[in-house]
């Protein structure tokens, strides 16, 4: 790749893949080991628990259960502050961080039921937004 090439490319950080199932919901693509169990996302052709090979693709959905979150307020251009961001945990199988939209601080606590949704993550110099799965508080 050229130089001028390789300047223009841009980097774009590594998230999981995700999709909308026909009832409109977010699916989180992620993998299963076929020797132990072991539930990935992002995806993972070798297993991180164990190291086989054997994994397959699976389709996960929400609802999560929050198990921490923490407020940012000094982010890198494109990111609107403050940013919430937390960690939800998906039937006891694994925990992913995401941003979490849509809620106070007074409606974030532990236990509390989050959904997947899709937002603006961050929006580029150039106006082009970069779309994501977030987390978004479940009302009871």
């Amino acid at each position: 790749m050229s130089e001028k090439a390789a300047s223009s490319t841009r980097i774009r950080p590594r998230i999981g893949r995700w999709e909308i199932d026909d009832q409109g919901e977010v699916v989180l693509l992620g993998t299963r080991c076929g020797e132990c169990g072991e539930v990935a996302f992002p995806e993972h052709q070798i297993c991180v628990n164990c190291g086989s090979e054997s994994t397959s693709e699976i389709r996960i959905k929400g609802p999560t259960t929050l198990r921490n979150y923490t407020i940012v307020h000094q982010l890198p251009p494109g990111f609107e502050s403050p940013w919430v961001v937390g960690y939800g945990e998906f039937d006891g199988q694994m925990v992913i961080l995401a941003p979490i939209v849509g809620a106070t601080r007074d409606e974030l606590h532990e236990g509390v039921a989050l959904g997947l949704c899709v937002g603006v993550t961050k929006v580029e110099d150039d106006g082009e937004e970069l779309h994501s799965y977030q987390f978004t508080p479940l009302k009871a």
